[in-house]
C-alpha cells in the first residue's frame, strides 16, 4: 500500500559550507560566488540582494577589497621588491624567476599564491618602479618649488635637475625600463601605468602654476602642454641611450637650459636676474 505522503516532494537539502578550492584568487573568488550566489530552498534560487544592488557590483565591490588587502600583504611587498632590483639589473627580457626565489628565500607556491603568473609578477614589478620614480620626481619637483625664495633659485633647481637626470646611470636604467613599461601598456595593468602617468602631470602643472602666479613663468604658457613637454624631452632621452654615439650632457643641459630662457621663464624677471 503506498504511503499517503509518498507523492509530497521532498525539500531540497541545504548544501553544506565548503572551503574555496586552493588555486589562483580569481578561480576561489569564482568559486565562493557559485556558492553564494545561488544558495537557496530549491536549486536555482539565489540570495535576494538589497535594492539597487547588481551581483556585479556586489562582486566588483568584495574583489576591490580582496585585492587591495593582497596588496598589502608582506610577501606580495617583498616580492615586488627583489623583482624591482633584479628589472634594474637584468631587464625584463633576462629576468630569472629563480634568481627572484633564491633572494627571497620563498617557494613558488608562495609566488604565485600572490601573481597568477610570471607576467602578473613582472608587469606588476614594473608599475611599482613606475611608481617609484613618479613619486621621486614629484617630490623633488615640489622640494625646488618650495625650498625657491627667488627666480634664481628655482631655474638653479630645475636646471640642476635636468643636469642630474642625464649624467646619473641609475636614471638611465629606470628610463629603459620605464619606455619597456609603456611599450607593454596593452596589458591589464595599462590602467595602473595610465594612473601613475596622470599622477605625474597633474604635479607638474601643478608646479607650472604656482611658478606662474609667482611671476616666474610667463602667463601665456600653457600649462599643461609645458608640463607633458617636459617629460616628453626627458624621456627622449632613452634615443641617445640606445645610440652608437652619445650626447654630452653639457650639450643637453646647454640646449634645454636656452629653451627655457627663451620660451618659458618670464623675460622680466630672467633679464633682472642676470643685472
Amino acid at each position: 500500500m503506498q504511503s499517503p505522503n509518498a507523492n509530497r516532494s521532498r525539500p531540497t537539502p541545504r548544501p553544506t559550507s565548503r572551503r574555496c578550492s586552493r588555486g589562483s584568487l580569481a578561480e576561489a573568488d569564482r568559486a565562493c560566488n557559485v556558492y553564494v550566489l545561488h544558495v537557496g530552498p530549491t536549486p536555482g534560487a539565489s540570495i535576494p540582494l538589497p535594492f539597487g544592488t547588481s551581483v556585479e557590483s556586489t562582486r566588483e565591490a568584495r574583489m576591490a577589497k580582496t585585492t587591495e588587502a593582497q596588496a598589502e600583504h608582506p610577501t606580495r611587498k617583498l616580492l615586488l621588491s627583489i623583482a624591482v632590483d633584479l628589472l634594474k639589473e637584468q631587464g625584463p627580457v633576462d629576468f630569472r624567476v629563480d634568481d627572484l626565489l633564491d633572494r627571497s628565500g620563498l617557494t613558488r607556491g608562495a609566488m604565485y599564491h600572490h601573481f597568477e603568473n610570471v607576467d602578473d609578477l613582472i608587469d606588476s614589478a614594473l608599475v611599482a618602479s613606475y611608481s617609484e620614480g613618479v613619486e621621486a620626481t614629484v617630490l623633488y619637483i615640489r622640494g625646488v618649488l618650495g625650498s625657491a625664495a627667488s627666480f634664481e633659485q628655482f631655474r638653479d633647481g630645475l636646471f640642476q635637475a635636468n643636469e642630474n637626470y642625464v649624467r646619473n646611470e641609475d636614471l638611465r636604467v629606470l628610463r629603459r625600463l620605464r619606455a619597456f613599461a609603456l611599450a607593454s601598456s596593452a596589458s591589464a595593468l595599462a590602467g595602473s601605468l595610465a594612473a601613475e602617468q596622470q599622477r605625474l602631470t597633474d604635479e607638474y602643472v601643478s608646479v607650472i602654476v604656482e611658478a606662474m602666479n609667482k611671476g616666474w613663468i610667463r602667463k601665456t604658457v600653457d600649462p599643461l602642454a609645458l608640463a607633458v613637454f617636459v617629460q616628453a624631452y626627458s624621456f627622449g632621452v632613452i634615443i641617445d641611450d640606445v645610440s652608437m654615439t652619445h650626447l654630452g650632457p653639457d650639450q643637453w643641459a646647454a640646449h634645454i637650459e636656452n629653451y627655457f630662457e627663451a620660451c618659458v621663464f618670464d623675460q622680466s624677471v630672467a633679464k633682472a636676474s642676470t643685472k
